[in-house]
């Protein structure tokens, strides 16, 4: 990848272990997955990010009061040569479905996202978990980072808490996830 804010996450895998009982979104962490198992098919992981906080508000029926079309939001992705544009759609309120669309660009992506493509059907049931998502990212990108591929910094794993932990008074307190993040030795 040329551009210096997109950065290649392949290698990278996220392994989850249970602190305490179960993930709150039933997402199963005893297998080792990869950042593109949080994102649509084919979605640059970094572009999907920036969505993130207003898929998260729809998800949740925030009032986002500065929309004119309260169903629909658009954002950037934060790489500034590419620039893609996205827009979130409400497409079923009821059954918290989406469709992004992306809308425009500068340059090419390194990603391969295209003008005029739409990924449909967006919903948390595609084993898409927000919270988990938005915790491991920071650790993802610097991972990912070309500085970070040496063979000293390969052994070393970042350690992330997932924030959506819930709390039982009846059970054993808190339920969380400690996720593992480690770039494959090649």
């Amino acid at each position: 990848m040329k551009s210096d804010v997109c950065v290649d996450y392949s290698g990278i895998k996220i392994k989850g272990g249970r602190a305490s009982g179960l993930c709150p979104q039933g997402l199963d962490t005893r297998d080792a997955v990869s950042v593109f198992d949080f994102v649509p098919k084919n979605f640059c992981p970094l572009a999907f990010h920036s969505i993130y906080p207003y898929l998260l508000a729809f998800t949740h029926n925030a009032r986002l009061e500065w929309l004119h079309d309260r169903t629909c939001v658009e954002a950037q992705c934060p790489n500034p040569d590419s620039a893609v544009v996205m827009r979130l759609k409400k497409k079923d309120k009821i059954n918290k479905i989406y469709d992004i669309e992306i809308i425009g660009l500068k340059a090419d992506c390194p990603y391969g996202m295209r003008e005029g493509v739409t990924f449909l059907n967006i919903s948390l049931s595609q084993n898409i978990c927000l919270r988990a998502f938005d915790a491991i990212m920071p650790y993802l990108n610097e991972l990912a980072r070309p500085s970070m591929h040496d063979k000293n910094s390969c052994a070393a794993a970042l350690k992330a808490t997932c924030p959506g932990c819930s709390y039982s008074r009846e059970g054993n307190g808190f339920s969380s996830v400690v996720f593992t993040i480690k770039r494959e030795v090649v």
